[in-house]
Order: structure tokens, then sequence, then C-alpha cells
């Protein structure tokens, strides 16, 4: 996983997003919690299509290409400042269903303005026609027909057309902007994830009218073995990182990293730089045990 354009989409990615989906079509809160570092956050922000959001001057500076990225769009992701309120996360939550609904919208409305812009020009065209005919003074002031009125749109929920919005670092969340979002989720009927670190489930378990309307839980884990030797296999030019050609081929360089990282993403991307940077100074051609060990002392690790 990385969170450039080039997203690596892992086991535990997939399990996020059927975890995802379940929240948003059974319009459950659903709580997501793991260790600093396994990807919680890429996975939500690719899941949300958050870079190419972010990467936008402004929405209404919005290209085509943007348009259609963003054509079915149903999902936020908001990142509550460390100092919040209940009426700034209302507020910032409402501001980026704005965006999404204009993304969702605006192509729909700029084709309606073409055809009416046509269809006014063909009036104009049928006018002056009419003043030019033979019998010009019976049709000289005639009028077209006008259009009916269209009935008025249906009320609208405030944050449509999303129906999903994704909180990340949701440990910041004080009570009362708890509440916020519960009220939210009550007015509107879409789904919740609170991304946020092992025990949150507990913390919110204290306050039964939120913790009620939970109805998903999901462990985000460290990537297995396996998963990194896919990544280190296959996927490693796509992180940025720069290895030998043949990559990790030493099962014992392997079986270090392994250890080293514990399955954890983050340090797993910090290590391999690492490791490129000892492979440069030293001009050598292959990453041993000896290499691995060189560069995780050089790394602060905290618990994984």
């Amino acid at each position: 996983m990385t969170d450039a354009d080039t997203f690596l989409v892992t086991s535990e990615y997939r399990r996020f997003a059927e975890f995802c989906d379940a929240c948003r079509d059974y319009r459950y809160i659903g709580l997501c919690h793991g260790p600093p570092g396994v990807g919680k956050t890429l996975s939500a922000r690719h899941y949300a299509h958050w870079p190419r959001f972010e990467a936008l001057p402004s929405p209404w500076a919005a290209s085509e290409a943007d348009f259609a990225v963003f054509a079915n769009a149903d999902a936020i992701l908001y990142t509550p400042e460390i100092v919040n309120s209940p009426g700034g996360v209302r507020s910032d939550i409402g501001r980026l269903c704005a965006a999404i609904r204009f993304l969702r919208e605006e192509p729909g409305k700029r084709a309606e303005d073409l055809e009416l812009a046509a269809e006014k020009h063909a009036q104009d065209r049928r006018r002056f026609e009419k003043l030019q005919a033979i019998d010009w003074m019976r049709t000289e002031l005639a009028q077209t027909p006008s259009k009916p009125t269209p009935a008025p749109a249906p009320p609208r929920a405030p944050l449509a057309p999303v129906r999903l919005v994704l909180v990340d670092e949701a440990d910041r969340l004080r009570m009362t902007s708890l509440e916020q979002l519960r009220d939210m989720f009550d007015r509107n009927g879409i789904g919740m994830v609170l991304v946020g670190m092992p025990g949150m489930e507990k913390r919110l378990a204290r306050y039964p009218q939120l913790y009620s309307r939970v109805g998903f839980v999901h462990a985000f884990r460290p990537l297995r073995a396996a998963e990194i030797r896919r990544l280190l296999d296959d996927h490693w030019r796509e992180m940025g990182d720069t290895l030998p050609c043949d990559g990790i081929a030493n099962p014992e360089a392997f079986a270090a990293i392994v250890r080293v990282t514990g399955g954890n993403f983050r340090l797993l991307r910090r290590l391999l730089s690492q490791i490129d940077r000892i492979l440069r100074l030293n001009n050598l051609a292959e990453v041993t045990p000896a290499v691995v060990d060189t560069a995780r002392e050089g790394l602060v690790i905290g618990t994984v």
C-alpha cells in the first residue's frame, strides 16, 4: 500500500473494503482499530479516493477526468482536528459532503445547461423565421408555448449523496463530538466507520447510546509473511524503493525482515529505505541478514 497514485491492494485492504461496504449497505456504525503503521489510514484514503480529492485545487476546478472518478462517489474521509468541537465536526463533514455532491451533480447540470442553451437558440431561430415569413403581420409577436414548470424535487437529506462517512483518528474526538456524529448518523440514515487505535471500542462501550448503534468491529491486522513476500517479489518498485534487481532473494534476509517489522507496513517501508542506503554506501549487490541487522540498528522501533 502506498499513498501515491499506485496503491497495492493487500488481503487486509480487501477485508477493510468489505467491512466498509457492509457499514454503508446496512447503515451501521463500524469500529476499525489496529496498531499504528498497519495501513488503516492508507486503506481509508484509497477506499474514498481521497488522494485524488485532495489533489483538486477545489471541487469547482475539477476536470472531466475528476468528474468521472467521483461519478458514483458516496463516501468521504474526515480527519478531525486535535482540538475539536461538535459545531466544527458538523461543519467540516457538511462541507466535504457538499463537495462530493458538486462533483457528482455538476456534469449533469452542465449537460442540462447546454441543452437549454441549444433549445433557446432554436426558439430564437424559429421566431426570426416567423418574422421573415410573408404573413409576418399575423405572427409578428407570436409567443412560443412555454415549457411546463417541472415539479419541485423531493427534499434531500443534508448529507446526500454521501452514504458512508469514514472518520480517521477517531480517538481525538471528545464525547460531545462523538454525540454530534451519532446525531448525524441518526438524522441522515448513513453508515459510519470510526478508525482508531486498539482500545477504542472499550472507551466507546462506556457510552451506551452510541455503542448500541455499532454493528461491526474490524481489527486491522499486520501483514502476514506471505503478503510481505508478495510485496517484495512483485511490487517493491511500485512501493518506491530501490533494491537489487533480484529483490531480496536470500531467505534468511527475508526472515529477518519479517522478524524486525512484525508485518507493520510503515516499518517495512522505513526498513527498506535503510537497506537501500546501506547497499549504496557499501557498494553491495545483495541483501543479507547482516545488511538487515545493520539497517535495523538505524531505526527507532517501538511496539509492533
